[in-house]
């Protein structure tokens, strides 16, 4: 099960409901998207890349939008806590099962 949560980041009109995708390892950056944007960050230092007008993993790029970012903290702790609920909070397993 995907876990998302809303937020609403500098920038933004209105809160966006962000997916958060299962990393591998713990030391991996976490990805999140909306329907309007796509970002990825370092949970332990928040800096990142947001991109608010493309919401596909290659507008990660800078040059196709990208913009260097510095999440806030509070955002931080609702994506790792989003992580841990979809992966029933054992930890990263590095197995997404897409099928039953």
């Amino acid at each position: 099960m995907i876990a998302s949560f809303s937020y609403k980041l500098a920038g933004m009109r209105k809160d966006q409901r962000f997916v958060v995708y299962p990393r591998k390892s713990a030391s991996d950056p976490i990805k999140v998207q909306s329907d309007k944007s796509i970002g990825m960050f370092d949970p332990v230092t928040g800096r990142g890349l947001l991109n608010r007008k493309g919401k596909y993993f290659l507008h990660l790029n800078e040059g196709l939008g990208a913009e260097p970012f510095e999440f806030p903290r509070e955002f931080i702790d609702m994506a790792l806590a989003a992580e841990l609920k979809q992966q029933g909070g054992e930890g990263f397993t590095g197995t997404v099962k897409l099928f039953g």
